[in-house]
C-alpha cells in the first residue's frame, strides 16, 4: 500500500470512530422523561410551589422547584387548581409547564314556586 493510500485508510477509520462517538454520545443524552399531575395549590413562592394531589388518606403534597425555564400560564394562586408538567432531577421536582385551570364561576339559582 503506498503512503497516500495509508493515509486515506488512517482517515477514514479515524473518521468513522469520530462519528460513531459522537452519535453514541448523542443517544447517551437522551432526554429525561417528564410527568403530569393535577391537583390544588397549597402554597406558592418566587422559587417554589407546593400542589396537592389526590384526596382522604391518598393526599399527598408535591413540592416543585421553580426555575427560570418553567412556563407558567394562567393565574397561579392558593387553592387554584393546577396542571404541572415536571421531570424528577435527582431529588428535585423540576417544573417544566404549570398551568392554572380557570375557576368556575357559580351562578346564583333562583328558587322555583
Amino acid at each position: 500500500m503506498t503512503r497516500a493510500a495509508s493515509s486515506i485508510a488512517s482517515f477514514s477509520v479515524f473518521s468513522a470512530l469520530t462519528v460513531g462517538g459522537a452519535a453514541a454520545s448523542q443517544k447517551a443524552i437522551a432526554p429525561m422523561p417528564t410527568h403530569a399531575i393535577r391537583g390544588v395549590v397549597k402554597s406558592i413562592s418566587t422559587f417554589y410551589i407546593v400542589v396537592i394531589t389526590g384526596s382522604g388518606k391518598k393526599a399527598r403534597e408535591m413540592t416543585f422547584v421553580i426555575g427560570p425555564s418553567t412556563e407558567k400560564d394562567g393565574e397561579i394562586t392558593i387553592g387554584a387548581t393546577v396542571s404541572v408538567r415536571y421531570r424528577q432531577e435527582g431529588h428535585a421536582l423540576v417544573p417544566t409547564a404549570v398551568s392554572a385551570q380557570p375557576v368556575k364561576q357559580h351562578t346564583a339559582q333562583i328558587p322555583r314556586r
